[in-house]
């Protein structure tokens, strides 16, 4: 999609979006569980970074299937309405099973929902599924639109390093929370 003098990489969209929700979902993570919870000591740990990681890997994983339905034809229409359900159905699926994946690799799970409103096995609730619908809203209607405009204005070698930066300090994290958390 062109947009200004430059044209925008699909790839650096991509890793520069994933980078910026993982962001705004950790500050939202944390900040309503503050809110929220009370007790809840504002963390900046390896578990609730890697947590908000993993989210924003999913808003990137829904917002390419409903792009796909929008491409697949005259069936379905990609309507806000059908994000949000598919958000919360694919968000709740792989929360479950990361929740799963983190108690058999590091003996603890990462959120537990018990207490809260229709919670299935303190695994997922209701809750979390949908603040994350919520955030892929938004990544889909207005971060991703800003992301593309901020890096047109940029030519695709600065969006190639922007990108290899954002990979690179990732990369560095993921190595370093797992040896902390294993």
């Amino acid at each position: 999609m062109a947009c200004g003098k430059f044209k925008t990489s699909g790839f650096s969209v991509y890793i520069t979006g994933f980078f910026l929700m993982s962001v705004l979902y950790w500050i939202y993570d944390v900040v309503s569980s503050w809110l929220i919870y009370p007790p809840y000591k504002l963390q900046i740990d390896a578990a609730t970074v890697l947590y908000a990681m993993f989210a924003g890997a999913c808003m990137l994983l829904a917002a390419q299937i409903f792009r796909l339905i929008g491409k697949a034809g005259k069936d379905i229409n990609p309507t806000p309405i059908l994000l949000i359900v598919m958000s919360v159905v694919i968000f709740g699926f792989l929360e479950y099973f990361m929740s799963l994946g983190f108690e058999k690799l590091f003996g603890y799970i990462p959120k537990n929902y018990g207490g809260r409103l229709f919670n299935i096995n303190g695994r997922i609730c209701c809750e979390s599924c949908v603040s994350f619908a919520a955030f892929e809203f938004i990544y889909v209607y207005v971060a991703n639109p800003l992301v593309r405009t901020g890096l047109s204005k940029l030519g695709r070698a600065l969006q190639r390093i922007i990108s290899a930066v954002i990979i690179i300090l990732t990369l560095l994290f993921l190595i370093s929370a797992v040896k902390f958390l294993g």
